[in-house]
């Protein structure tokens, strides 16, 4: 990845994560910011036909998106420590892996405003979040994150996650609970 303005989107190609969504925002920002770039990782592609017409008809993302398709998962890590932010569109979420990996290198996450996701970002402390399914809202949260200064930022999303949302944080609390538990 070249550049500074380098963003990663890692999921499947379909509804609920909602790729075109991303890429039509994404787009708005590139009317802005020609010089950025959207690479796209995916294992699952029911929506690849619909997704690479978007792109070939769009003169903007036409050179700016980079379809990378499945990408071995221990080479992630590389993909989210080179991208300066993550993109998440999905609709739902249970839980979602590939934000906590991002956070966990230090990619600044720019996520959909829904539980699971601002559970993670703590409701936008340590990322961004838009409107499930609006693009320009979206593209306005691209705006804002690019003005921030990465750096510091990145830092302090890395650091929460250690803290906070690693598994050696997770077990750790878990075990001050089960203490507090235990009868006296």
């Amino acid at each position: 990845m070249k550049g500074e303005h380098n963003f990663l989107w890692v999921g499947r190609l379909n509804q609920n994560k909602d790729p075109i969504t991303v890429l039509t925002g994404f787009e708005k920002y590139l009317a802005i910011h020609p010089e950025a770039h959207l690479y796209m990782i995916f294992q699952e592609a029911d929506l690849l036909e619909t997704v690479t017409i978007k792109i070939k008809e769009s003169p903007l993302l036409r050179d700016a998106v980079f379809l990378k398709g499945a990408v071995e998962y221990k080479k992630l890590p590389e993909w989210y420590s080179a991208a300066g932010f993550f993109i998440s569109g999905s609709h739902r979420e249970g839980g979602s892996f590939s934000l906590l990996e991002a956070m966990a290198c230090g990619c600044i996450p720019i996520v959909t405003a829904i539980p699971a996701s601002l559970k993670s970002i703590d409701n936008g402390k340590y990322g961004f979040s838009f409107e499930p399914g609006n693009s320009d809202d979206l593209a306005q949260k691209l705006l804002t994150a690019s003005k921030i200064s990465k750096k510091d930022f990145s830092a302090a999303i890395e650091m929460y996650f250690k803290e906070k949302l690693s598994s050696k944080a997770i077990a750790d609390r878990l075990y001050e609970i089960l203490k507090e538990l235990q009868p006296k």
